[in-house]
């Protein structure tokens, strides 16, 4: 609603009507905070049971169209020679401001640019620890970099969790 409101709200006239709308999207967002702090895991999970996996669906498959596809063509073919036809006084000079455009973007800029500019201290650079844990055989769980007895606990209890889902994480 923020960036729709921006671009395309009519500011003589739907003003009001967007504000109402921003107004509720902010009492929707308010209300999440009690969904985070009522919602647990298990919880989450069956959600995510009924809503994704045991919901109905509805499958469409779409076909491509030959005929479609050779209507386009001929159509974007006329287009072109409409456009070729509309513009031939204008082609030389919008030719000549399209190499002049690709001829400044390919000068390269100058030395003392580049030199002006600061060079980072890499030995300043904060680096991210990360742990990878990967469980090859389903039953152990092998972990890489700085880990901690807490993560290995809370991935080897989602693992059960996660237990039913046609999908399973492969920790």
């Amino acid at each position: 609603p923020v960036v729709k409101n921006f671009l395309y709200v009519d500011r003589n006239n739907g003003f009001e009507a967007e504000m109402d709308v921003l107004r509720q999207a902010s009492d929707v967002l308010g209300g999440l905070d009690g969904i985070q702090k009522n919602y647990d895991q298990a919880r989450w999970l069956s959600l995510l049971r009924s809503a994704l996996i045991e919901a109905p669906k509805c499958i469409v498959i779409g076909r491509p169209s030959a005929e479609k596809a050779k209507d386009m063509s001929e159509a974007e073919k006329a287009r072109t020679k409409e456009q070729a036809e509309r513009l031939k006084d204008e082609l030389g000079t919008l030719s000549k401001k399209l190499e002049d455009a690709v001829a400044q973007n390919e000068t390269p800029p100058p030395d003392e640019l580049l030199s002006s500019l600061p060079i980072p201290d890499t030995n300043k650079v904060e680096w991210i620890a990360i742990t990878t844990a990967r469980d090859s055989d389903g039953k152990t769980l092998e972990l890489e970099g700085p880990a901690s007895e807490p993560l290995q606990k809370h991935l080897l209890a989602s693992r059960e969790d996660a237990k039913g889902f046609p999908c399973q994480p492969a920790l």
